[in-house]
């Protein structure tokens, strides 16, 4: 399996075809908009909220539980998984270096 999180925003990763790739982003303010080629990185199911880590307050808009998407490495290419947000917090906009997510995946 290869994950995939915040820090990788930019980064190249590779997988085997067949390998899951699981996205992790740590915030619930992102959509993902999934892969730019399905034939290559398929997303395979809903993206879907992981439990409250403790450090996050239980105040409605804080943003901070993380949400997991997985994709499945299809056939060899390249594919770039993508995500965007507007708000980095409740009524906090998000700077423009902080608005989108995108990662490419190579399969071989």
């Amino acid at each position: 399996m290869v994950v995939v999180t915040d820090d990788s925003n930019g980064k190249t990763v590779n997988a085997s075809v067949g390998q899951t790739v699981e996205l992790i982003l740590s915030s619930n303010y992102w959509t993902v908009s999934g892969s730019s080629a399905p034939n290559v990185v398929r997303q395979d199911g809903a993206t879907t909220p992981l439990p409250r880590p403790t450090n996050c307050p239980k105040i409605p808009g804080s943003g901070c539980v993380p949400v997991r998407t997985f994709f499945k490495a299809v056939t060899p290419g390249t594919a770039s998984i993508t995500a965007s947000r507007t708000a980095c917090g409740e009524a906090k906009p998000c700077a423009t270096d902080q608005e989108n997510f995108k990662v490419t995946v190579v399969v071989r």
